[in-house]
């Protein structure tokens, strides 16, 4: 029988998350819960990411073999660092502006003076570039650091915009009754992808099954995720513990799935072409 076969003992891998539990990274969970790493021959460790733990810096301080990350990764790659993409999840970034609607303003134009809060300053590289492409000098904006309250801070007034998520905070604000008007760089010529899940030139060269594997059991997890969307929700707020309401992880997963289109793509696709053309933004 099959419980004869002696197995091979699994590969413990780490992963380091972007950002702490939530519905952006379902189809990670998926693949753990649902034994598809198992399956692959993967022990997979998540590890939650915050303010002060950045995937990229993770993956590069050998941490963690993988990662997700946004276009932080690329700007890495760029200055030399060894990172590898091995699937976009999001075709378009989740990355916007938020506004309130009764501040007057609809475009990047209207942002010259005001005061903007983006979550890693001058290194928010989406916004920097829809700036420059629109003919902005970004030190014509009053660029500040994010904190944790910003959206308190944009509903008081205190910023008139601030970074955000498409899949969060629009919902956070919709729940307070605010109006906002979102800002969407993929507007103005800067289309990068979001959720990208990474890894190292030195693990793909040691270890090109595993890389194969883990990107494999992730895709399939993610997938599983798209088509069963109320069970990965009951499993972020049983197993995960996400301090959301079940109408916000809906929200999230509906704004996700518009940002992954499972349906047109194959999930995890990838233009070189795109990726030259992000790069070019970045340089």
């Amino acid at each position: 029988s099959e419980d004869d076969i002696p197995r091979k003992p699994l590969e413990i891998v780490n992963l380091q998350l972007r950002w702490t539990h939530q519905f952006q990274f379902a189809g990670y969970y998926v693949a753990l819960e649902k034994g598809f790493y198992r399956e692959a021959g993967l022990d997979v460790r998540l590890h939650e990411g915050g303010p002060d733990r950045e995937a990229v810096d993770e993956v590069l301080a050998g941490k963690a073999a993988y990662g997700t990350a946004n276009s932080e990764a690329l700007q890495a790659r760029l200055q030399g660092k060894p990172l590898v993409a091995l699937a976009a999840i999001f075709q378009h970034s989740p990355l916007v502006l938020l506004a309130r609607a009764d501040a007057d303003i609809r475009t990047p134009h209207d942002l010259v003076g005001r005061k903007v809060m983006l979550t890693r300053g001058k290194r928010d590289t989406e916004f920097i570039a829809m700036f420059l492409r629109e003919g902005i000098r970004p030190d014509s904006i009053d660029i500040i650091f994010s904190s944790p309250s910003r959206i308190d801070d944009l509903v008081a007034g205190r910023v008139d915009a601030v970074t955000a998520y498409l899949t969060n905070e629009p919902f956070m604000l919709r729940q307070r009754g605010m109006e906002y008007v979102a800002i969407n760089p993929s507007n103005y010529g800067i289309d990068y992808y979001g959720e990208i899940l990474f890894t190292t030139e030195a693990e793909i060269e040691a270890h090109p099954d595993r890389v194969r594997a883990m990107r494999e059991a992730s895709l399939k997890g993610w997938r599983y995720a798209m088509d069963h969307t109320d069970e990965i929700i009951d499993l972020l707020i049983d197993t995960y513990h996400v301090p959301k309401s079940r109408e916000h992880l809906e929200f999230e997963a509906h704004v996700a799935r518009s940002l992954i289109l499972p349906d047109l793509v194959e999930i995890g696709h990838m233009n070189p072409g795109r990726w030259r053309g992000v790069a070019e933004v970045l340089k």
